[in-house]
C-alpha cells in the first residue's frame, strides 16, 4: 500500500497556494484541482500513456453546489484553455 504524500495534503497545498500569491478560496481550490490532475498523471503510467497517445483526457472541474454550475479548471489531453479562478 502506498504511503500518503503529506506534502500534497490539502493544508500544505493551501499554504503553497498562498505562498504563490493566491489568497481567495477559489484560487486555492483551483490550485488544488490542478495539483490533483497532475498527481493522477504522475502516479498512473497507464493513464499518462493514454493521455499522451490522445486516447483519453483528464479534466479537473470546480462544481458550485449553490447553482449547479461547473467550471473547467485543468485539462490534460484536450485542446481547450481552462478558466482561471477569479
Amino acid at each position: 500500500m502506498r504511503r500518503p504524500d503529506y506534502a500534497s495534503s490539502p493544508p500544505r497545498r493551501a499554504c503553497a497556494a498562498r505562498a504563490a500569491g493566491r489568497e481567495k478560496p477559489e484560487e486555492i481550490l483551483a490550485e488544488h484541482i490542478e495539483h490533483t490532475v497532475d498527481l493522477l498523471l504522475e502516479r498512473s503510467r497507464v493513464l499518462a500513456d493514454a493521455v499522451a497517445d490522445g486516447r483519453t483526457a483528464v479534466v479537473g472541474l470546480s462544481y458550485r453546489l449553490a447553482d449547479g454550475s461547473a467550471q473547467l479548471v485543468a485539462a490534460r489531453g484536450l485542446d481547450v484553455v481552462a478558466s482561471t479562478a477569479s
